[in-house]
């Protein structure tokens, strides 16, 4: 699922003839939402407390946190964390 957000970035600088100098960027972005099955702790959002409670679970065979169900929590599931991690997840 994907979705749109629009934006301004401002980019202070400073120049020694003019001083400081704004330049704003404004456009539009797409949002890739993530499996909600990844947001361990259910806020919406796969941030540092989803990250502690995979931690918890690495090495085990939680079938909760076994990302890729090879039977185990370990780096391949890591690294499908990671993809995850700082996104919002889908409501579907």
């Amino acid at each position: 699922m994907e979705g749109e957000s629009s934006g301004t970035l401002s980019i202070h600088t400073v120049n020694v003839e003019t001083g400081l100098v704004a330049v704003q960027i404004t456009g539009k972005g797409i949002i890739v939402f993530i499996d909600p099955k990844v947001d361990f702790s259910g806020n919406g959002r796969v941030d540092f407390a989803d990250f502690l409670l995979f931690v918890s679970a690495f090495g085990k065979s939680d079938p909760e946190f076994d990302l890729d169900g090879d039977g185990i929590v370990n780096f391949t599931d890591f690294l499908d964390f990671i993809v995850a991690f700082g996104r919002p997840v889908s409501d579907q």
